[in-house]
């Protein structure tokens, strides 16, 4: 505050000796830098009460706070411990569906692989019929 109220004076000093053509003096620089102070100072004590205000009020609350962390610790631990059971449930419930897709994909699997055997034995079916057909008929007419 001192710092900013010399600026201030040191500014007005230098107009005062510049454009007024006074003499230089500290004794006019010093007078300067205390009217500004005494200018200053009720605007500095109302912030200093509200910042003291403010610092009361922050060391209510810090305390209001402190007294219901107290009182809650046992409604914290029991939060805790009921967010730690939903945790588990949801961990079991997650390995399930993880269990029952990976049992649908081997199932599906299983089942393509299975059509697939299927599709090749029927063509093998096809295939032999088809040459018996053709040695039958080639058998009748070698006859």
């Amino acid at each position: 505050r001192h710092e900013e109220c010399l600026e201030e004076a040191l500014e007005l000093y230098q107009v005062a000796v510049s454009e007024k053509h006074l003499p230089e003096s500290e004794q006019l620089f010093f007078s300067i830098f205390e009217e500004i102070k005494k200018e200053k100072k009720p605007e500095w004590l109302e912030k200093d009460k509200k910042f003291d205000e403010l610092i009361e009020h922050e060391l209510k609350q810090r305390e209001l706070r402190k007294k219901e962390a107290i009182s809650g610790i046992r409604d914290t631990e029991a939060i805790q411990s009921l967010e730690a059971e939903e945790d588990a449930q949801l961990l079991a419930e997650n390995q399930e569906r993880e269990r029952l897709q990976s049992e649908e994909e081997e199932e599906a699997r299983l089942q393509t692989e299975a059509q697939e055997e299927a599709k090749l034995q029927a063509e093998e079916e096809a295939r032999i019929k088809a040459e018996a057909e053709e040695h039958t008929k080639l058998q009748a007419e070698a006859e």
